[in-house]
């Protein structure tokens, strides 16, 4: 049987390793200038990666909708607004 601390060692290093994969796809996501989690995009700009530092907008993704019934055949689009719903 393995010594606590060597289990407790090994658990930790296998969730370092997790949250590097993690970094690393948020790295990319920011190179990207663009954050998607779930139905929340966010949008970067003017980031510096070295030091997770700049400005960022939230926004909604939005789907459009096809219409049925009297204008079949037609796509409506969702009021999108100028400015974003959230900037901080």
């Amino acid at each position: 049987m393995l010594h606590p601390l060597v289990q407790e060692n090994y658990y930790l290093r296998q969730r370092v390793q997790e949250l590097e994969r993690e970094v690393q796809h948020i790295r990319l996501m920011l190179a990207a200038k663009t954050l998607m989690i779930g139905k929340l995009e966010i949008r970067v700009d003017s980031i510096n990666l070295d030091q997770f530092s700049g400005t960022f907008q939230i926004g909604v993704s939005h789907s459009a909708d096809l219409n049925e019934g009297e204008n079949s055949g037609c796509v409506k689009l969702p009021h999108l607004p100028e400015r974003p719903v959230m900037e901080i």
